[in-house]
């Protein structure tokens, strides 16, 4: 009698066979027998394992199909159907994996000769390309006319599993038995094949029939025209688990709001769009908002397909697209208890591709439930159940947007949400590169121009009432007597919207009974804000109180407080707001506890939010953070753009000493007496200039990339794009670099003229460089006027034609520039319609990018690294070796690496590539893969030691890159295995190291050899941070050593094979003990190390953990990948060249302080940076607190503007001086020290006086 077999992880297929195979079994019995089993219990149940081997012996026929399973469960499983007999058929749809390949069999068709097959058009190996007679027809032919009738048997297999349900499997195995069973043909039916479309149409689940157009439809179920139209798109077969009955389910739901328009997809691949449009829009309707509860892209799945052609017709229909979806790898109860959400594979086909179509809203509605009826068959029954607190928030958002879409204008209420982290005067309305006061006047402008009720208000008069003594979170300069302008919000109305929610009961239990002591007066809480018409401008609250702001800002395991609740209660309760608008990156809801991805009604940020829609205007630079924003918040984004570039130049005493080596370089070749006379006053201006270089050369050097040094021009206000000076200077920017076969302009003006572009690079030669700029700027500047330049410019034709090709792609981002869709891309979101979506990133190196005004999303995390990027990390990781080498004589045995979301989402993976290298692996481009192809260079070959690495990952960068972790993971095993000495593999070395250690501790073997070959840290699940830049920010420290402490704390979670934030302190602190030096990359041009914080707590905590663990400081290199070529240095030398650059520039000051209240409050952000890398580096000499103190304090002219520009941050800044003092950063003087401390007590003074 004949034995089937089937292995696959898809549990709703195995339910389904289980049922059919019972129904044949009953109608035609003893004609076969068959086995079930579920991949995941297979691999990971040893008795379940030894049943696998024994069915694999006895079966003549297995069908094994593993689709999105780990590649560690392929690999397992191919060893066991090594077993299989040799004359079994074998129908392996893991057609890529070499082992499955070689057994697959089917007749005298070969595995291999499946592959060559397939992959034949330049695609990656996949039976499901056998879905249509055309394709199948095609492959075919290709084949030897004695292999054909199989191949066309094997088509008909994956067709019947493509489509499997009960009904289809019953005939499969029909199939099955007449083709390859010992039955007689006659005893057995004709079995049919699946009856399926090949396109999308409306179906009917109740009555099980399909309509062809949205007329036929009608017919049947006439619409209302009173209400909106909502269309449906859902699967019409299921992988893991059916989803038509949930789907149904909600249909139901919805009908009494809308008429629903239900289009059944026949898979994820290409749809035809003329189709999907007729099928949604007709004269006498048309949808108003789309539920897409189909994985991948619409239009696109693994295999590709036409999603070029949707978005355009998404832009065409304008109607915000929901994506619920289904949860098919966890059950409800897993779901819940996880911080995760979901694993890697949901989120990528559930989460961040439909974010590339401009879908909303990607939260689950539904997850697997146990259904423990069958122990015939070695699985486990699942099947989908409705998440109803998730389908219920469902179907309120869809109702506020529908009432968005309705509502006049003049009827909305708008809340408009600006930060003040951390709390009191000095921080008002801060965010990152926006001058949010100037943006929110602009966008109260835009509103009522466009009908919304709100009166006109200037921006003096809003910096009035948000200032000291008013509208403020926690203010430290105002009278104890209570601002009458704050809005107030009784405890007991807030009680009573609370109710018996989770959130409330643990709010309690953290903070104690309402209203608490944070912004609380009497039984009331304090809401900071005021309303002008229909519209409420507020401060978000404060997460913490002063004694626990330390580490709050981006942990997620401390509940916010009953007034930052209470806050948005109001909004939803009192106000009753149709829209919530946060402006500027970045406040702190999106960082309160609940999960990571896949947020459920427990989620804090998802509670407080509630059902209105959110808008939430982002940078457009930021993409990881953007995605937590909009993941957990419900956000639509909307970009803003990045303040203009302008080149540092020099001043002061440096233009000086650029003048002493101009003649100097001219005395060499006219007078060469004065030469040892100006090299003696070159020295002493180097040496009172705190230069480190001892040579001419070197000064010159460093004076060049001084004055090449893009840096920010002050902060961008909502809306307004790039003058022309600004976008001329852009488009310059932009053609400094090659593009792939577009050259930079200046690399075509040095060979038109016979010189190495790359030479003039390398070697810093700067009369080259400024020939070259003086071209360049005729080029572009006669091109913007006139779309054309003076051939006399360019000497050979080929020139001329590189250089117009340059120039076009230059000359739309300077169009782009100066154009925004800020205030649109708002309007549009606040009318409940569709935002366009663009990636985020960097606008000089991704130019496409612009215009701003888009919605986000994040660089595809499957084509990480991406193929510049890798070449690009190649090259940091030989500078960092070489310099290494260079200043210690040997190879590092282990390099330490941040891995930030932020970084590797501009670069598309520059820190991936540099790990790669440091391991000796390789990307190979693959045609049977949707992932990156890891080679491993021979060691013979690297010439060189595998070096060994340490990661330290950021929360952002666990969130939107699981897929990177799981794949660096596989790679650390397989290095961790490769038959090299341990002289020549270091992170072998290092893992046998551990391993012993770890050995005694009462581990599994298994265990502790994962543990000891996991290499990547990180915040704890949930935690996106450490509490470094917290402790630095609230001086709430004593030694250096209580940073390192709270670093590892932070960071002691381990991820990797069998770990997932699994806390491992000991484990962290082995790998410490093995790191000789710190490797970081400067990737952004809109900051140096000096502007951000993470950097100081990113490279300058684990570097001064290491001190600590080792007892002496360890090389931190920063690789500066920002120009055109890569540059890699000392820290040290990377934060002067910053102070250099920016903080002590006054053309960076000028910019900022052009900004009334934020220019003093971004100063005030690099006083507290500097004070951090100080003590996280020791890096930072005294002669830079000395140069900030000249230049804000001593100068009182300086002094004055930024009293006017913000005097409390100008405060904050004096103690931060005096702080560098009093811990020993700076040794200043005694006049400096008086100096310093009058002029801090006249300010303060001052401050008293006007408050």
């Amino acid at each position: 009698m004949m034995h089937i077999t089937f292995i696959t992880s898809a549990t709703a297929i195995l339910a389904d066979s289980a049922t059919a195979y019972r129904k044949f079994n009953t109608n035609y019995p003893n004609v076969l027998t068959m086995s079930l089993f579920d991949a995941k219990g297979s691999v990971e149940n040893h008795e379940k394992s030894r049943i696998l081997i024994e069915a694999i012996k006895k079966s003549d026929l297995i069908i094994v199909d593993l689709r999105l399973c780990p590649e560690e469960w392929v690999a397992v499983i191919a060893e066991y159907l090594q077993y299989a007999r040799p004359d079994a058929e074998k129908i392996y749809f893991s057609i890529q994996d070499e082992l499955m390949k070689s057994q697959f069999k089917l007749g005298d068709l070969t595995g291999e000769d499946v592959f060559q097959v397939l992959v034949s058009n330049g695609k990656p190996a996949s039976l499901f390309v056998l879905d249509n007679e055309d394709k199948i027809n095609e492959y075919t032919s290709k084949l030897p006319e004695e292999k054909r009738a199989n191949f066309l048997q094997l088509a008909t297999i994956v067709e019947y599993w493509m489509y499997a349900n009960e009904e289809y499997v019953n005939q499969l195995i029909i199939f099955l038995a007449r083709e390859y069973g010992e039955v007689d043909i006659h005893y057995l039916p004709i079995p049919y094949k699946p009856l399926i479309k090949d396109d999308l149409y409306i179906y009917d689940d109740k009555r099980k029939k399909v309509y062809d157009s949205l007329i036929e439809y009608e017919k049947e179920f006439p619409f209302d025209q009173e209400k909106p139209f909502i269309g449906v798109l859902f699967l019409g077969y299921h992988f893991r688990a059916s989803n038509v009955k949930c789907v149904q389910q909600i249909i139901e739901r919805i009908k009494p709001m809308a008429n629903i328009i239900p289009i059944l997809a026949p898979g994820v691949a290409s749809i035809d769009v003329n189709r999907f449009r007729n099928l949604l829009v007709n004269e006498s309707s048309k949808v108003n908002v789309l539920l897409n509860f189909v994985p991948f892209r619409i239009g696109a799945g693994p295999m590709g397909g036409n999603s070029n052609e949707v978005v355009p017709f998404l832009e065409e229909l304008d109607v915000p697209i929901f994506h619920p979806f289904f949860i098919t790898r966890r059950t409800v109860e897993k779901w819940k208890k996880s911080i995760q959400g979901i694993d890697s594979s949901e989120y990528l086909t559930s989460v961040m591709l439909p974010e590339l179509d401009g879908s909303i809203g990607t939260f689950p509605v539904g997850a697997l439930e146990d259904v423990n009826d069958d122990q015939t068959f070695e699985f486990n029954r699942q099947e989908l159940v409705l998440i109803e607190e998730r389908v219920q928030s469902l179907l309120k958002r869809v109702e506020k947007t529908l009432a968005l879409q309705k509502k006049e204008n003049r009827d909305k209420k708008v809340a408009i949400i600006c930060y003040n982290y951390p709390p009191g005067e000095d921080s008002l309305f801060s965010a990152s590169y926006i001058d949010t006061f100037a943006s929110v006047i602009n966008i109260l402008k835009l509103l009522r121009t466009e009908g919304y009720s709100v009166p006109e208000v200037t921006k003096e008069q809003l910096m009035d009432q948000f200032s000291a003594g008013k509208l403020v979170n926690s203010g430290k300069w105002g009278s104890e007597k209570t601002f009458s302008g704050f809005l107030r919000y009784q405890s007991a109305a807030y009680e009573s919207y609370m109710g018996e929610k989770k959130i409330y009961k643990e709010l309690t239990h953290d903070w104690g009974h309402t209203p608490g002591t944070i912004m609380a007066d009497g039984s009331d809480f304090l809401i900071p804000g005021m309303i002008l018409g229909n519209v409420f401008i507020g401060l978000q609250p404060a997460r913490s109180s002063d004694d626990k702001l330390a580490n709050t800002y981006h942990d997620k395991s401390l509940n916010p407080h009953h007034q930052y609740a209470a806050f948005y209660c109001w909004l939803k309760d009192v106000f009753q707001a149709d829209a919530m608008v946060h402006v500027g990156t970045h406040g702190t809801l999106e960082f309160l506890k609940g999960k990571e991805v896949a947020v459920s009604g427990d989620c804090v940020p998802d509670e407080l939010i509630g059902d209105v829609p959110h808008v939430y205007i982002y940078y457009i630079g930021n993409p990881s953070e953007a995605m937590i924003a909009k993941r957990r918040t419900h956000a639509v984004l909307v970009s803003y753009q990045t303040p203009p570039f302008v080149t540092s130049d020099l001043y002061g005493e440096y233009v000086e000493l650029e003048e002493l080596l101009a003649n100097y370089s001219e005395a060499e070749k006219l007078d060469p007496k004065r030469c040892a006379n100006l090299n003696t006053e070159i020295m002493k201006k180097i040496h009172a200039l705190h230069f480190t270089a001892t040579t001419i050369h070197d000064i010159e050097i460093e004076l060049y990339h001084m004055k090449r040094s893009l840096i920010p021009k002050g902060l961008h206000i909502f809306g307004k794009g790039y003058n022309d000076e600004e976008a001329r200077n852009y488009m310059k920017h932009v053609l400094r670099y090659d593009r792939g076969s577009l050259k930079s302009i200046k690399r075509i003006i040095s060979e038109d003229i016979g010189k190495d572009y790359s030479k003039i690079l390398e070697d810093c030669l700067q009369e080259e460089m400024e020939q070259l700029d003086e071209v360049e700027n005729q080029i572009v500047n006669q091109f913007i006027e006139t779309c054309y330049f003076d051939n006399c410019l360019l000497a050979s034709e080929e020139s001329r034609k590189n250089c117009y090709e340059s120039l076009k792609f230059g000359f739309h981002a300077y169009v782009n520039s100066m154009k925004t869709y800020e205030e649109k891309g708002l309007l549009q979101a606040l009318s409940g319609r569709y935002l366009p979506v663009k990636l985020a990133g960097d606008i000089v190196k991704n130019p496409e990018i612009l215009p701003s005004g888009h919605n986000l999303y994040q660089f595809d995390p499957r084509l990480i690294p991406e193929k510049t990027a890798a070449e690009r990390g190649k090259i940091i990781a030989e500078n960092t070796i070489a310099q290494y080498y260079e200043e210690f004589g040997n190879y590092p045995a282990s390099t330490g690496i941040v891995l930030w979301g932020f970084e590797t989402s501009r670069t598309q993976g520059e820190t991936i590539g540099q790990i790669l290298h440091y391991l000796g692996v390789r990307v190979q481009p693959s045609k049977g893969s949707f992932k990156p192809n890891y080679e491993i260079i021979p060691i013979k070959e690297l010439g060189r030691p595998r070096i060994d690495v340490v990661i330290h990952m950021t929360g952002f960068f666990r969130d939107i890159f699981p897929n990177v972790i799981e794949d660096l993971s596989d790679l650390f095993l397989k290095i961790a295995r490769l038959d090299e000495s341990e002289n020549d593999n270091y992170l072998k070395a290092n893992t046998n190291r551990i391993f012993e250690q770890l050995s005694n501790q009462g581990y599994e073997e298994k265990e502790v050899f994962h543990l000891a070959v996991a290499r990547i840290f990180g915040p704890s699940e949930g935690a996106y941070s450490t509490r470094v830049t917290s402790l630095i920010g609230e001086r709430n420290w004593q030694e250096e050593a209580d940073l390192a402490k709270g670093y590892v704390e932070d960071v002691q979670y381990v991820y990797g094979i069998g770990s997932r934030g699994k806390p491992s302190s000991q484990l962290l602190k082995l790998h410490l003990q093995a790191v000789d030096l710190v490797s970081q990359i400067r990737s952004n041009l809109e900051l140096e190390v000096v502007d951000l914080d993470h950097y100081y707590e990113y490279f300058g905590g684990f570097s001064k953990a290491i001190e600590v663990e080792r007892g002496r400081k360890t090389p931190v290199y920063i690789s500066d990948t920002t120009g055109e070529l890569v540059q890699t240095e000392d820290v040290k030398k990377s934060i002067e060249r910053g102070v250099r650059t920016r903080v002590l520039n006054p053309k960076w000051i000028d910019g900022l302080l052009a900004h009334e209240q934020h220019g003093t409050q971004q100063i005030l952000e690099r006083f507290e940076n500097l004070i951090g890398l100080a003590s996280t580096t020791n890096k930072v000499d005294s002669w830079i607190f000395s140069e900030l103190n000249s230049t804000y304090i001593a100068d009182e002219k300086r002094r004055e503007e930024l009293m006017r520009n913000n005097r409390f941050a100008l405060h904050s800044m004096m103690e931060r001086l005096l702080e560098s003092q009093t811990r020993g950063y700076w040794e200043a003087t005694e006049d400096e020290l008086q100096q310093l401390k009058e002029a801090y007590l006249q300010l303060e003074g001052s401050i008293e006086e006007k408050v």
